[in-house]
């Protein structure tokens, strides 16, 4: 085998490869809208076919994604540190060798923190839901029961000590009052509400246990009868100022983007189908108001908040590259599950808009743009992982947008990985190639989950880019159940119940295989 060529080269080929997939196919690409597919010659055909299948070849394998899972992302989220006292009290805040410490005197990477990601007084709610996500998608991939395990803890702890008295999640619990679960009611933003639900979502997604419905729809409903404001036809952020400074007049995307994204779109079709049905039409009424409230046709982005027209221009929170991928990536995503033309080619036609404007000469993706219009080349974890998430699914309808990923892939695996400790740093400075050591690897607004996911699409994606059976595990109750793979549409290929001598008070692993993955 001859030298891996360097970043550049493989930049360049990426490059070289997408014009020639166009070229050879007949497409003319425009700028704004899908591309143009000319009537193709049987030569031009076939050529386009060849440059496609060079380039699946470069990209990573399924068993190496399932390698990246067992050997780079798991052993950060298997020490003894990670599982809590009792297992499933996940802590918010770890070192980057993934030890805990004592908050007064805390390791370098929490001594100068940048804003709003650590408050070490608390322990959030959100990340502990989304650890408990963690171990779901590990035990999904693998069937390894000590996952499902992990899982289960971590929806017991949540439903016996992240509930107020009328059963609706806290933001965090303050550690140095007893644990006391807080701020009040009102001042909870309804993102962190969404995330709440994570942990106990999937592990229904991979169960369908009966018992957890009731919370379930019991939380969901809490939040669309608190925060959704019909007059202004959104969801709120809170309903009272809050100790951290959120007000109620602020009109926020991830307010509503994040209940599509942190359990709607995935969860819902494992309901029953009359909560099934209500829960589609609601993600329908949510997609209408990010289009209609928070997209700007003139740079085909979302804004990241609209609550002054100050918000709606670049350098403002939220709005990047990666929030308004992952938004088209979601409407694209649920037109397909509903059978809707026009949330299917909207969000596909301008999710390749993005990747077209994020995807940088040296092959690797830029967070955002400046408010000069310049390209921010920095590496923030999750933003690459939405970016890389929504090129794979494309490539399902087009295989020429995996020419992003050979470099962007290699990007992952060669900077973004802590390759002593495990996980992903979560911001890497692109002049310097390192880390960032005040964005700790662990915080209030990263867990695993954003690596776990990535890993889990790209598994998924893979697959089917290489006409391989997709094997999935479930825990289900009832083993007749019907299953999709995450947020995609697929063709069962058969199941099979496997035997279980582990933690035998859960239901026994089902593998699932899947085809015709889209």
């Amino acid at each position: 085998m001859g030298a891996r060529p360097g970043k550049s080269e493989r930049a360049s080929s990426t490059r070289r490869q997408t014009m020639e997939i166009s070229a050879a196919a007949g497409k003319t690409v425009q700028a704004f809208a899908p591309a143009r597919t000319l009537a193709p010659s049987t030569e031009s055909y076939h050529r386009a076919r060849q440059i496609i299948g060079s380039v699946l070849e470069t990209l990573p394998s399924s068993q190496r994604w399932h390698t990246h899972l067992t050997n780079e992302l798991m052993p950060f989220w298997m020490m003894e540190e990670a599982k809590g006292c009792p297992h499933g009290n996940f802590p918010t805040y770890r070192t980057n060798e993934g030890k805990l410490f004592d908050s007064y005197c805390p390791p370098i990477e929490f001594c100068t923190p940048v804003d709003g990601i650590v408050w070490l007084d608390r322990q959030h709610i959100r990340t502990q839901a989304r650890q408990t996500y963690v171990y779901g998608v590990a035990y999904h991939v693998t069937g390894d029961r000590k996952y499902l395990y992990l899982a289960r803890a971590g929806v017991d702890f949540f439903l016996e000590h992240a509930l107020d008295p009328d059963g609706h999640p806290y933001e965090y619990l303050l550690t140095q009052e007893n644990d006391r679960g807080a701020p009040g009611p009102k001042q909870r933003t309804s993102q962190s509400m969404a995330y709440a639900l994570m942990g106990i979502g999937f592990y229904y997604y991979l169960t369908h246990d009966p018992k957890l419905l009731d919370p379930i729809i019991s939380i969901k409903n809490y939040i669309f009868s608190t925060y959704f404001d019909e007059n202004l036809d959104l969801f709120q952020w809170v309903l009272e100022p809050s100790p951290d400074g959120d007000t109620p007049d602020q009109k926020e995307l991830v307010a509503q983007l994040d209940q599509i994204f942190a359990y709607m779109i995935w969860l819902a079709p494992a309901l029953p189908l009359g909560i099934r049905k209500e829960w589609f039409a609601d993600m329908d009424h949510i997609a209408k108001i990010i289009i209609s409230q928070f997209y700007g046709p003139q740079h085909q982005l979302f804004w990241g908040s609209i609550t002054s027209v100050d918000n709606e221009r670049y350098g403002q929170p939220h709005t990047d590259f990666g929030h308004s991928v992952k938004t088209f990536w979601l409407l694209h995503q649920l037109g397909k599950m509903r059978g809707d033309l026009f949330l299917n080619t909207f969000g596909a036609n301008h999710a390749a808009h993005i990747l077209s404007e994020a995807f940088l000469e040296d092959g690797t993706w830029a967070r955002m743009l400046k408010p000069s219009g310049a390209h921010d080349c920095d590496k923030e974890w999750w933003i690459c992982a939405v970016l890389d998430q929504t090129a794979a699914t494309l490539a399902l309808l087009d295989p020429g947008f995996a020419s992003y990923l050979t470099s962007t892939y290699a990007c992952w695996f060669d900077y973004m990985v802590d390759k002593e400790h495990g996980e992903i740093w979560h911001y890497v400075d692109w002049q310097t190639k390192k880390p960032v050591i005040n964005f700790p690897k662990q915080h209030a607004w990263k867990n695993g989950e954003h690596s776990l996911e990535h890993m889990l699409v790209a598994y998924i994606t893979t697959h089917q880019l290489h006409r391989e059976v997709l094997p999935l595990y479930y825990a289900l109750e009832n083993q007749s159940d019907l299953v999709q793979p995450y947020s995609f549409l697929a063709r069962e290929a058969g199941r099979q119940t496997l035997d279980s001598k582990e933690h035998d008070h859960l239901p026994p692993t089902c593998q699932i295989t899947f085809t015709d993955i889209r």
